[in-house]
């Protein structure tokens, strides 16, 4: 699995604005990518290309700057994996309108070329003014890696949240990076990970390992988890 996480002009206006308030701002619903973020996220293009006929499919948050972010980063034509949105990807939900997904009917205008399918409204009716639990935010984690283990793909691309990264990390069995911000996913950052799943009967396909496998990053959200496996993803 190969993981990637966005640069947003909420982001970019939080800085300016020095307070987080700004994240409660309307004007930045569902957050596009800034100009850096556009170029971080091309830059990935020479590393991706190698890897682009390995692998087989790209799932990508529904927020619009994962989803850019991806068709930015993979290699566009005949040699591009299929793209797919993933409800449970997106960002830690409620409170801030950048975390807030538009309509299916918008994002299939701005992306024609990916599957939105797994989107089962057409609104958001996730997003709520209350902020997600903590708690509610590694089920949705532990619910997205039993369902990656279930996917017949043994290659998967992956781009989403840095908050989301974090808990799928903890229910991988994977060390969370530091408070520090210079061990947080730095955006467009790649990091590789091998999931290995245990195939025995009644297990959790959620309780999966993982070994970090190589990265384009600086090693602190790496670690290993044992686990006998039967399969790879």
């Amino acid at each position: 699995m190969s993981c990637s996480r966005r640069a947003g002009t909420h982001n970019k206006a939080r800085t300016e604005a020095g307070t987080d308030e700004e994240y409660r701002n309307w004007a930045w619903l569902d957050a596009r990518l800034t100009d850096t973020g556009e170029a971080q996220a091309a830059a990935l293009g020479p590393e991706l290309l190698l890897e682009a006929n390995r692998v087989e499919v790209v799932l990508v948050s529904p927020l619009s700057r994962a989803i850019h972010t991806g068709l930015l980063a993979f290699p566009a034509g005949d040699a591009s994996p299929p793209f797919e949105a993933v409800e449970d990807l997106r960002e830690r939900l409620g409170s801030h309108p950048c975390d807030k997904r538009r309509s299916k009917a918008k994002l299939r205008a701005d992306f024609p070329g990916v599957n939105l399918d797994g989107l089962l409204t057409e609104e958001d009716t996730l997003w709520r003014e209350e902020r997600e639990s903590q708690h509610d935010l590694a089920a949705r984690a532990a619910r997205f890696l039993g369902a990656l283990m279930q996917r017949p793909e043994r290659r998967i691309g992956v781009c989403t949240h840095n908050d989301f990264l974090v808990a799928l990390m903890r229910k991988s069995g994977l060390r969370v990076p530091r408070k520090d911000r210079s061990s947080l996913f730095r955006n467009a950052e790649r990091r590789a990970y091998l999931l290995q799943a245990e195939a025995a009967a009644g297990s959790d396909p959620a309780d999966g390992k993982a070994a970090r496998s190589g990265d384009g990053g600086d090693g602190d959200a790496g670690g290993s988890g044992s686990h006998d496996a039967s399969r790879e993803e």
